[in-house]
């Protein structure tokens, strides 16, 4: 088994929540941190938390707890406000915004597992998606309310161009957009029949996203149009709905969307060219066949060089590899483990001295990761 060079990589843990087990989105922001939601996600009542990371001063920080802030107290028998999940939207003005969403159960129920039928149950509902921000200069943090009743949001992103939020709901599936203290919210239609996890800015009049079955799917942030393109991409050997869709995307410095899906192995990139989508296979991510159905990259990050980054994840190991977009050329740096502990994530970011953050999904207690790829 190839593994990383430990002078490459290190991680912070976060003692202080030691029973929780996964972060989902990461984001890094103009105040030179990162941000870092963590949940429990199928522990019942288990209320979500957020942390930032210093990277000058390599100092983890709590910064609210989420059922504090959205003042819905789990003990109240309701599903909770149980993370934020691929929502983090840092602001020009040092403002972090995030949307809450769902997934761990009731207290006294042992697993969420009917997300439709928890909207018409009277007494363990989910209340509802907030919104809210951390203002990181002040540490004010202002919560706007429920902006999506009963449901959850699984991910969006901040359009600074027009001030507004465009997200997708969980679990009916519908793309919306409101302003930036969450009013005016416009509903703007059913665009998936599961779970979406990736949506993306390609520039001023348009947003991409796909919906569960492959399809790419557009939104005009000024117009609000909402265009289902004919191009599919390939649908997952898994065969099954839950498993088409987009579950991560990067702009590229040639202009190109990467992105992988949740259940198929290989990169694909895309860009629009004379009213057409042209969608090119980049092929297998890693530099041997892994025996493994969930062989999966994740967790889509550029450096200044062009150099693609990411993490093939395995049944039991993640991988950290990289994609030479120039001439196709991989370079894996082996399974990422120190201490013993491994470590995998969904998401990843980059500081300006190359090193990239990413923090663990399964792990308890999580801890943020640090790869040096130049060390």
């Amino acid at each position: 088994m190839n593994v990383i060079d430990s002078k490459k990589i290190d991680y912070f843990t976060i003692y202080d929540s030691p029973e929780y087990d996964a972060c989902w989105g990461i984001a890094k922001a103009k105040d030179n941190k990162i941000y870092i939601p963590i949940c429990q996600e199928f522990v019942p009542g288990a209320a979500g938390q957020l942390y930032s990371f210093d990277i000058n001063k390599e100092i983890l920080e709590h910064i609210v707890d989420l059922s504090i802030v959205t003042g819905d107290d789990p003990k109240q028998g309701r599903a909770p406000q149980g993370k934020v999940h691929f929502s983090l939207c840092p602001a020009s003005d040092l403002k972090i915004y995030a949307a809450t969403h769902m997934t761990p159960p009731p207290i006294g129920v042992p697993f969420q597992n009917d997300p439709y039928g928890t909207m018409n149950d009277g007494y363990r509902y989910f209340e509802g998606s907030h919104l809210f921000y951390y203002d990181s200069v002040s540490g004010e943090i202002i919560d706007f309310g429920v902006i999506i009743p009963r449901q959850g949001v699984g991910t969006m992103l901040l359009d600074e161009n027009v001030e507004r939020f465009f997200g997708i709901t969980y679990p009916l599936g519908h793309l919306f957009t409101c302003n930036l203290k969450g009013r005016d919210l416009i509903d703007l239609g059913k665009v998936s029949e599961n779970y979406l996890l990736s949506i993306i800015k390609y520039d001023d009049e348009t947003i991409y996203f796909t919906s569960s079955d492959g399809r790419i799917v557009s939104v005009n942030p000024k117009t609000f149009k909402v265009t289902f393109t004919d191009i599919i991409l390939p649908n997952s050997r898994l065969n099954n709905i839950a498993y088409m869709s987009m579950s991560d995307s990067v702009l590229g410095p040639d202009g190109k969307i990467y992105c992988s899906l949740y259940g198929h192995t290989n990169i694909y990139r895309f860009w629009p060219e004379k009213g057409k989508i042209i969608v090119e296979d980049m092929g297998y991510p890693y530099d041997e066949e892994i025996d493994s159905r969930f062989t999966r990259p994740r967790a889509l990050v550029f450096d200044k060089s062009g150099n693609l980054y990411y993490i093939v994840i395995k049944k039991y190991e993640s991988y950290m590899v990289s994609l030479n977009i120039e001439n196709n050329s991989i370079k894996n740096y082996g399974v990422i483990i120190k201490d013993g502990i491994k470590g995998t994530g969904w998401r990843m970011v980059i500081d300006d001295k190359g090193r990239i953050y990413f923090a663990d999904v399964g792990q308890i207690p999580v801890n943020l990761w640090r790869f040096n790829p130049n060390k």
